[in-house]
C-alpha cells in the first residue's frame, strides 16, 4: 500500500547517517508506470519512509529508490527486526527484499514485430546481476558462469524446453551486494509478511543500506497489524498452469511447459501464496501422472471444491462420434477427483472456439455431463462481427470464460441461466501493468458481478520463455519466470495479489456485516451506503489503497473496535485535496490513533469513515464546474469566489494550456454561443458545430453534447502531417460505449473505439490502446494522445492514467489530419454526408490540439488542473469569519480531540 509520513507518527525519523549518502526515495509499488522504467521520476515520491498495514498472514508490498551520490561498490541491504514500542518484538515477521529488475521486453500487442525493444521494470530478483542489460540487449548469468543472450530474434515457432543442465538458471536466495555508478537509482521491492498468530499493534523497525561498516541511510519502516484474519474471496481465483510432469524427464526443464515434481510443488505453493487456490490443470489423464499432480496440490495447501482440467480431449474428432471411451475417461478423473475432496470437476471444451465449431460440441457436452462432469469453455461475448458464445449456445456451457473488457450486462445473462462467468484476457496475461492487474482482476470482477478470473497464463514460454523477442509472432504471457529450482516473481504478479488481496477485504466486510452485532452497529448504515457507492465507482479514477484503508475502517468499527486512550492523540496539518470522480473536494489529515473522521460545517457536524488514522471527508462544495480562463499558460479563479464555510473557500477547476514555441495550434473551451467556436490560441483556428452537435453543461462550465446521430465538432484549419508530432487531448463524457452499441464509435479524426472490446483503436490499423477497463458511463474522462512518428510512438492517457500501445504485426504509418473533427474519425471535406451511427454519443470539453509531443508531465498537469481544487483560507486571510475545526471521536462517540 502506499506509503505516508507524518513526522510524530515516523517511529524511527528518517536518517543520512553518513554526511554523504544515497538519496532514497519511497515510491508507489504497484503502478502501471513501470513500463519503461525511468525511477524515480516515472513514479511519483510518496514520502521518506515505508508503512505497511496487513492482516495476519498477508504479504503487503512496498517500493523505494535508492539514488547513488557517487559511485559506489558492495553497498547491502537489511532489514532489523521489528518491534512495538514496549520493546516487544513482532515474531515470526518476514521483510524480503529484492530488485527491480528493468530489462528489454517486446511491445505489447498479441502480434508486436520483436523489433521493437522497451526497458521495462519487471522482475524480482535477489541477484542484481542475474541480468546484465547492454546495447539494447538483454544477458542472462547461468549458474556456471556462462552468459547468455535472451533478446536475440531467432524466429521460432515452438516453446523451446531446455533441461536444467542445459540452462540452469538460479536466482540467490537473498539480497546480495549492489554497485551503483555516480546518480544511478535502482528500484528494491519489499515484502512484508507477518504470520498468522501475530499479535495486532503498531511496530517499528528500519531497513538499513550499508556500505562495509558504514550506514548509509536508516529507512524507517513502520507495521501496523489489524485485529482480524482475511476471509477468503468471495470470488473463485484460478489461472491456467501449463506446467505437466513427463516421465521420459524427471528433473523437468526451465520452461512452462515440463516440469520436475519438485519444480511443480514450489509452483504451487507460489500460486497459493498469491491467492491462486485453482490453477487450471494441463497434465493429461493418459499420462498416468495426472494423481501426483493432486498429490503436489494438496501438498502445496492448494483448497478449492471444484476441480478444473485440460485432462481430458472430450471433443477428439470432427466426425460427430462420441465413443464410450469419453464417459470412460470422464468418470475415472471424477472418481480420482473425490478421492482429493473436490466435489464438482469441469472438463474444457474446445478453446475460443465461433459459430458452428461451438454447436458441433454440444452433443460432447451432453456426454460429459450424463457420466456428472461440467463443461467449461473460454470464448468471446458478442462482437460487432461474430456472436458471442451465448448468442450461438443460449448459455450451454456451465462455465464461461468470457474474453476482454468486464460487462455486466454479459454477467446478467450468464447467471439468468444459472451459469457462472470468469475473466481472462483482461489484459494478457504478464503484460507489465501491475495497476492494471489490480483493478482489472480484483474490485472491477465483484463491480461487474463475475464469478471468478481464469487469467492466461501463469507461464507460457513460446520461445525461450527468459527471451520476448525469439518468437516469430508472439510475445510470451509470463507472470513469473521459470528457474532451476523456484519460480521467479514480476511486479504485475506482486500487483495481481493485491487485487485479490482487494476481494479478500471486501469479502471479511461483507462476511461481518451478516452478523447481528454488525447489523445492531451504529455504523451499519455507513457500510451500507459506502458499498452501494462503491459499486458503481469509477475505479479508473479511484485510490484502491484508500478504498483498502476505508474497508479496514468499516470493518474495525462493525466489530466494535475502539482505539486506546493511554496516548494523547495527535494529528498533522489538514490538507485539501483535488475533486474525486464524483466532484467533491476532500480535506485530508492523520491522527496517531484510529479515531472516527469529522469536520464541522456551519455548526453541523459531517463525518466520513469511522476507526481509521488517514482521515479524508468529503466537502459540500456548492458548484465545481465554474468557468475560468486565463491564456496562455493556466487558469485561475475569476475572483468571484464561492464561500465554504470552513473558513471561506474557492472550489473550482481549471483548464491549464502550454505553449511551447506557438506549439498549440488550437484551444476550444466552447463557452460561446452559435455555431462558431472560438480558438483560445494565437491561431485563431475557430472551429464550427455540426449535425446535431449542441451546446450542454460540461466538464468546466458548458460543453458540446454529441448524441451519436451525426453531430461532430470540425476544426478545418487544424493540419498535422502524416507521421508528424502532435497531440490531442479533452475531456469526454461516454452516453454509450462502442460495445454496448456493438459497432465502432468515432472518438476524433483517426481515432475510434471499437465494438467488440471498447478499446481505442488508429483509423485502418490494428494498434490500438486497450482502454476499456478505464472508462465508466456518465463519468468524465481526460483523455490525451501524444505522438512523435509511427504508432510505435504513440502514447495515451486516460485520467492520468498512462496506456502504451499495442501493436499488432507491423507499426503503421500515423495518417495525417487535414482538418480535425471531434466524434468522427473520418476526415470532413464540407458538407454533413448523411446521418451517421458511428460517431460520438456523449459530451465533449476543453479540447486542445499541438503540434508537438507532449510529455507525460505536461499531460499530468493538464488533468491534474481539470480535476478541481479546495483552498482553505483561515479568518484574517482573506476569509469570511466562519471558523472550522477538525476533530476525533472514538467507536463510541467520545470526543478525544478538539
Amino acid at each position: 500500500m502506499r506509503a505516508s509520513c507524518i513526522t510524530f507518527l515516523c517511529g524511527i525519523l528518517y536518517a543520512a547517517v553518513s554526511a554523504a549518502a544515497p538519496d532514497v526515495y519511497v515510491v508507489n509499488s504497484i503502478t502501471d508506470d513501470y513500463f519503461g522504467g525511468g525511477y524515480p521520476t516515472a513514479a511519483p515520491v510518496v514520502g521518506t519512509e515505508i508503512d505497511v498495514t496487513l492482516t495476519p498472514g498477508e504479504y503487503e508490498p512496498a517500493s523505494f529508490v535508492l539514488r547513488a551520490d557517487k559511485s559506489r561498490e558492495a553497498i547491502t541491504i537489511e532489514a532489523s527486526a521489528l518491534s512495538d514500542a514496549a520493546g516487544n518484538a513482532l515474531a515470526g515477521a518476514e521483510v524480503d527484499i529484492r530488485v527491480v529488475k528493468a530489462w528489454y521486453q517486446r511491445s505489447f500487442g498479441g502480434y508486436a514485430p520483436s523489433r521493437y525493444k522497451f526497458m521495462t521494470s519487471e522482475l524480482l530478483v535477489y541477484d542484481d546481476e542475474l541480468i546484465r542489460v547492454a546495447d539494447k540487449t538483454n544477458y542472462l548469468r547461468l549458474t556456471n558462469g556462462d552468459e547468455r543472450e535472451i533478446s536475440a530474434t531467432n524466429n521460432l515457432k515452438g516453446a523451446l524446453t531446455p533441461d536444467i543442465d542445459e540452462f540452469p538458471v538460479r536466482d540467490a536466495t537473498e539480497l546480495q551486494p549492489i554497485s551503483l555508478a555516480d546518480g544511478e537509482s535502482r528500484q528494491f521491492w519489499v515484502t512484508v509478511r507477518v504470520p498468522d498468530d501475530a499479535s495486532p499493534g503498531d511496530y517499528a523497525g528500519n531497513i538499513s543500506i550499508m556500505q562495509g561498516e558504514e550506514q548509509l541511510v536508516a529507512l524507517p519502516l513502520t507495521v501496523e497489524v489489524l485485529p482480524f484474519r482475511l476471509a477468503r474471496p468471495i470470488l473463485e481465483y484460478g489461472i491456467y498452469y501449463r506446467g505437466q510432469l513427463d516421465k521420459q524427464r524427471p528433473d523437468g526443464s526451465v520452461s512452462s511447459e515440463v516440469k520436475s515434481k519438485a519444480q511443480m510443488l514450489a509452483d504451487f505453493r507460489n500460486l497459493a501464496a498469491h491467492g491462486i487456490d485453482n490453477p487450471i490443470i494441463y497434465q493429461s489423464w493418459r499420462s498416468g501422472q495426472l494423481e501426483d499432480v493432486l498429490k503436489l496440490r494438496q501438498a502445496a495447501g492448494l483448497q478449492a471444491e471444484n476441480l478444473y482440467t485440460l485432462s481430458v480431449n472430450i471433443v477428439p474428432n470432427n466426425d460427430g462420434v462420441i465413443t464410450s471411451r469419453l464417459g470412460e475417461q470422464v468418470q475415472e478423473v471424477i472418481l480420482l477427483a473425490e478421492d482429493y475432496d473436490y466435489t464438482q470437476v469441469y472438463f474444457y471444451a474446445r478453446d475460443e472456439a465461433r459459430g458452428e465449431d461451438l454447436l458441433y460440441q454440444v452433443p460432447f457436452w451432453n456426454e460429459v455431463r450424463r457420466y456428472g462432469g461440467k463443461i467449461m469453455a473460454a470464448g468471446w461475448p458478442q462482437t460487432a462481427m461474430y456472436p458471442g458464445n451465448f448468442n450461438t449456445t443460449g448459455g450451454e456451457e456451465d462455465l464461461y470464460v468470457s474474453l476482454g473488457t468486464l460487462s455486466r450486462a454479459e454477467a446478467e445473462r450468464w447467471h439468468g441461466k444459472g451459469r457462472r462467468i470468469f475473466s481472462y484476457q483482461n489484459p494478457t496475461g504478464g503484460y507489465e501493468l501491475p495497476l492494471s492487474w489490480r483493478r482489472n482482476y480484483g474490485l472491477l470482477l465483484w463491480q461487474k458481478d463475475y464469478d471468478g478470473a481464469f487469467p492466461y497464463a501463469w507461464q507460457h514460454s513460446f520461445g525461450d520463455g527468459w527471451n520476448d523477442f525469439d518468437h516469430h509472432r508472439y510475445r510470451d504471457h509470463m507472470f513469473t519466470y521459470p528457474a532451476v529450482d523456484k519460480p521467479i516473481d514480476t511486479v504485475q504478479w506482486e500487483a495481481f495479489r493485491e487485487g485479490v488481496d482487494d476481494v479478500r477485504y471486501l469479502s471479511t466486510l461483507l462476511g461481518i456485516m451478516e452478523t447481528e452485532d454488525a447489523k445492531a452497529s451504529p455504523y451499519y448504515s455507513n457500510a451500507e451506503q459506502w458499498l452501494a457507492a462503491l459499486r458503481e465507482l469509477p475505479l479508473a479514477q479511484a485510490d484502491l489503497d484508500r478504498i483498502r484503508k476505508e474497508m479496514v475502517s468499516l470493518i474495525l468499527a462493525l466489530s466494535g473496535y475502539v482505539e486506546s486512550d493511554e496516548n494523547d492523540l495527535q494529528t498533522s496539518k489538514p490538507e485539501p485535496q483535488p475533486a474525486g470522480p464524483n466532484g467533491q473536494m476532500r480535506l485530508e489529515w492523520v491522527t496517531s490513533k484510529r479515531v472516527l473522521s469529522c469536520v464541522t460545517f456551519n455548526d453541523e457536524r459531517i463525518c466520513g469513515l469511522p476507526a481509521t488514522k488517514e482521515h479524508s471527508v468529503a466537502i459540500p462544495a456548492k458548484d465545481v464546474s465554474r468557468d475560468f480562463s486565463v491564456q496562455p499558460i493556466s487558469a485561475e479563479p475569476d475572483g468571484n469566489d464561492l464561500l465554504l464555510s470552513l473558513d471561506v473557500q474557492s472550489s473550482w477547476r481549471s483548464s491549464i494550456g502550454i505553449d511551447s514555441r506557438r506549439s498549440l495550434l488550437g484551444w476550444w473551451r466552447f463557452s460561446e454561443q452559435g455555431d462558431d467556436i472560438k480558438d483560445l490560441s494565437s491561431y485563431g483556428h475557430d472551429g464550427e458545430l455540426k449535425g446535431n452537435a449542441s451546446y450542454a453543461k460540461g466538464w468546466i462550465g458548458q460543453g458540446v453534447e454529441l448524441r451519436g446521430d451525426g453531430g461532430f465538432v470540425n476544426f478545418s484549419d487544424i493540419e498535422i502531417p502524416e507521421n508528424g508530432s502532435g497531440a490531442i487531448e479533452g475531456w469526454f463524457r461516454f452516453n454509450s460505449f462502442a460495445k454496448d452499441r456493438v459497432k465502432n464509435m468515432a472518438l476524433w479524426s483517426g481515432m475510434y473505439q471499437h465494438g467488440d472490446n471498447n478499446h481505442f483503436y488508429f483509423n485502418r490499423t490494428n494498434e490500438h490502446f486497450q482502454v476499456g477497463a478505464l472508462l465508466s458511463r456518465d463519468t468524465w474522462h481526460h483523455i490525451a494522445l501524444t505522438w512523435n512518428g509511427d504508432t510505435s510512438s504513440a502514447r495515451m492517457y486516460v485520467d492520468g492514467h498512462y496506456v502504451p500501445i499495442s501493436i499488432q504485426r507491423n507499426v503503421e504509418n500515423i495518417s495525417a489530419i487535414d482538418g480535425l473533427t471531434i466524434g468522427r474519425k473520418a476526415g470532413y471535406l464540407g458538407g454533413l454526408v448523411g446521418r451517421s451511427s458511428n460517431t460520438f454519443d456523449g459530451a465533449v470539453d476543453e479540447v486542445r490540439v499541438w503540434n508537438r509531443e507532449l510529455s507525460v508531465s505536461e499531460v499530468r498537469a493538464s488533468w491534474q488542473a481539470g480535476a478541481g481544487r479546495l483552498e482553505i483560507r483561515v479568518d484574517g486571510e482573506g476569509g469570511a469569519g466562519n471558523d472550522w475545526e477538525v476533530f476525533g471521536v472514538n467507536a463510541a462517540g467520545q470526543e478525544l480531540m478538539r
